[in-house]
């Protein structure tokens, strides 16, 4: 009914000992107006969620995933993991500390359904978000300043929510099984494998690069493929980037019912725009993305617009819109960032070009970007992790084929550039802020280095671990500049950079340059004067972060 754009629930502690049950929803335009609509809805669901007797196959599919996720833990930082283990002292005996979290050790359906009997009307607040009703707050919190309304529900909607609560009949169904959850958590042998990546396979639809994981002893894999495009068009122009970007909104809409039974299943898909094609990945528990991928390609080839989606392209252009606009009140260190990738990149395409296209374009637009779209492609594919050659080959080929693109020759695929900066030269860019309640001002100097080898790299990282503790020194606590300084090497297509970076209220652009030069040629005397025991301690420090294990 395009009532709204995302919906997530689940249990808060507000304070220790204190929990409550919040159900989120983003709503469109015509979904605040007709909030209630909403409601009736969410009231209705819970009211089919407990005329049943909880199932205990959800449990089942939970526990499963707790486990996993307790067996195989990614890396955590030190001091959040410690934070953690500290409140749970508070929580669990000595010995469920570590695992307290994680246990789920019986069914318990009466416990269940007294937890059900705490979704009633009486214990409801409802909390409505939205600027329009900044005219109606009559009251302010203390910290913020936030304005706020505060009301009983009146007699007629209280009414409204005990009938959809209690007295409907069952309206929704529940969920049904996940048919990705993994099954076969068998961790390959790790013996006489190779090193890195290897090419094992390259034909007319594209290269595929494998590595079978040899470190770590998990169940888990991840895949990316670029598929590479020749649609200089779509990739290119406002006008094609905003058809794709709500393609790829509209497909998602399409997808969402799967994509979250994927993700409840340990799996994270993504279809992300590149410079010159879409970049699909997908990572989690491999014999889950085997159950997923062919689900995953196939929709992407199948998925076609109809009549029935243009109220959903509105809604999703005007929340395009809306972030597009958004975007032009970032913080000015994020702008100033933007701004500078954006002119170095050709082609590239500005954030007010974007706006200005989307405004213009129509769902008959889009449905014509659809069927010239997908046609051509040659991908470069990497899978790695517990995976053995024939299956990475057999991801390759079954999903090549699901797509149904026809090969696009090498030669064709489009050269994206980075600006050369000639030897000497300054490029000044300006960039006004639209924020008119904005104090801070905001400069990034790019320094351009060229394309460096490997030796010239390495130098480079060098140069940034030397100077990011002396850079935060200088024109933080000695100029007193700001909180937002830093600099380091960066990487467009190939090229080499050496940014600094300062966001301030002290003065303008022009007053921050001239404290980044004032701070450059002190650098430059201290690298002049530095000992061999200095440089030395700074490489190490690099190679012990890149030998640490992801």
């Amino acid at each position: 009914e395009g009532l709204a754009f995302e919906l997530s629930a689940g249990e808060r502690e507000v304070v220790n000992g204190h929990w409550e049950f919040q159900i989120d929803v983003s709503l469109t335009e015509t979904g605040l107006k007709e909030y209630e609509k909403v409601l009736e809805a969410v009231m209705k669901y819970i009211r089919s969620m407990t005329t049943e007797k909880p199932r205990q196959e959800f449990y089942e599919e939970i526990k499963l995933l707790t486990d996993l996720e307790f067996r195989f833990q990614r890396k955590q930082d030190p001091i959040d993991f410690c934070s953690h283990m500290t409140e749970n002292m508070l929580r669990y005996p000595q010995e469920d500390i570590i695992y307290g979290d994680y246990a789920f050790e019986r069914f318990c359906s009466p416990e269940i359904e007294s937890l059900q009997d705490h979704l009633s009307v009486n214990n409801l607040n409802i909390m409505l978000l939205s600027k329009q009703f900044e005219s109606e707050a009559d009251q302010s919190e203390p910290h913020y300043g936030t304005k706020y309304q505060m009301a009983e529900f009146d007699s007629s909607l209280k009414q409204h929510l005990n009938e959809w609560r209690y007295s409907t009949p069952k309206s929704y169904d529940l969920p049904v099984e996940n048919k990705f959850l993994p099954k076969n958590l068998d961790v390959l042998s790790r013996e006489g494998l190779p090193e890195y990546p290897e090419k094992i396979l390259q034909n007319e639809h594209g290269v595929l690069f494998f590595k079978q994981n040899n470190k770590f002893n998990e169940p888990r894999a991840k895949l990316t493929a670029y598929l590479n495009m020749a649609d200089e068009e779509v990739f290119s122009t406002a006008k094609g980037l905003t058809e794709l970007a709500l393609w790829k909104s509209l497909f998602f809409e399409h997808f969402r019912v799967t994509d979250y039974m994927a993700r409840m299943a340990g799996i994270r898909p993504k279809l992300d725009t590149g410079m010159h094609g879409l970049i699909l990945g997908i990572q989690g528990y491999n014999d889950a993305i085997k159950q997923f991928y062919p689900t995953f390609t196939e929709t992407i080839r199948s998925f076609s617009l109809t009549d029935d989606h243009q109220k959903l392209f509105e809604d999703l252009k005007e929340k395009r819109l809306k972030n597009l606009r958004n975007s032009l009140l970032n913080a000015p260190y994020m702008q100033a960032n933007s701004k500078m990738k954006n002119f170095l990149i050709k082609p590239s395409v500005s954030v007010e070009q974007l706006i200005e296209s989307t405004e213009k374009l129509t769902f008959d637009d889009l449905k014509a970007f659809e069927e010239t779209w997908l046609q051509e492609c040659y991908s470069e594919w990497l899978i790695v992790g517990n995976f053995t050659k024939s299956e990475a080959l057999e991801i390759f080929e079954k999903s090549t084929s699901s797509l149904g693109m026809k090969p696009l020759p090498q030669e064709k695929i489009p050269h994206v550039n980075t600006l050369q900066v000639q030897e000497m030269e300054k490029i000044q860019v300006d960039l006004s802020l639209l924020n008119p309640n904005e104090e801070n001002s905001s400069i990034v100097s790019y320094y351009q280095i060229g394309k460096p080898c490997l030796r010239e790299s390495q130098l480079i990282s060098v140069l940034g671990r030397v100077m990011r503790e002396p850079c935060f020194d200088y024109l933080r606590t000695k100029e007193q500049l700001g909180y937002i300084v830093t600099c380091y090497p960066s990487y467009l297509r190939g090229i080499c950079g050496f940014n600094m970076l300062v966001q301030s209220a002290v003065g303008s652009p022009r007053f921050l340059e001239s404290k980044i030069d004032a701070f450059l040629n002190v650098m430059r005397e201290k690298i002049d004067q530095m000992e061999e025991q200095d440089f030395n301690k700074a490489v190490e420090s690099i190679k012990t972060d890149k030998l640490e294990k992801d």
